[in-house]
């Protein structure tokens, strides 16, 4: 099963408020560039942005891989996750992208069981990712970028957010 976004935040569920938990505070750790930019895409602001670097010349762009690691101010339940909010550069959007979670920051596993495939489009776009079961609770969460719609792989990421209730 695959995720698709929509341009339209989901609804909180009945009785609860949605937060953001990717505060300023958040750790950030990017595979390439500095974690200065990365943290960047936490600001809100449309002007300002993070950047993966070019493939090596002659490489399939399909093959790029860059993450983005957020450390949490304090850990969260899988569970109480509802929503992820993004806004890449058209032309400038992984193909695909998995939600990864971790409790050290070194071993990982899927938080989210589907892959999800964002518009390459510049508009935020919103993932429902509310029916997680699993209560582990986690300090660490990692978007993984699979492939480029650039032809260089680059991959270009404005703005983060994670709603939890």
């Amino acid at each position: 099963m695959t995720i698709a976004p929509t341009l339209t935040a989901p609804a909180a569920p009945s009785g609860s408020t949605l937060h953001n938990i990717l505060a300023p505070d958040t750790r950030v750790k990017v595979s390439s560039g500095t974690s200065k930019d990365g943290k960047s895409i936490l600001d809100a602001s449309s002007e300002t942005c993070w950047t993966s670097d070019n493939l090596p010349p002659n490489s399939d762009p399909s093959t790029s891989l860059h993450s983005i690691s957020f450390k949490l101010s304090t850990s969260i339940s899988l569970s109480k996750l509802h929503s992820l909010s993004l806004t890449f550069a058209g032309g400038f959007s992984p193909m695909s992208f998995d939600v990864l979670a971790s409790q050290d920051g070194k071993n990982w596993s899927a938080a989210v069981p589907e892959e999800l495939f964002p518009m390459d489009a510049n508009a935020k776009q919103y993932f429902l990712i509310d029916s997680l079961e699993d209560t582990q609770e986690v300090q660490w969460l990692r978007l993984q970028l699979k492939g480029s719609t650039d032809d260089y792989g680059r991959v270009i990421v404005y703005q983060v957010q994670l709603f939890a209730h």
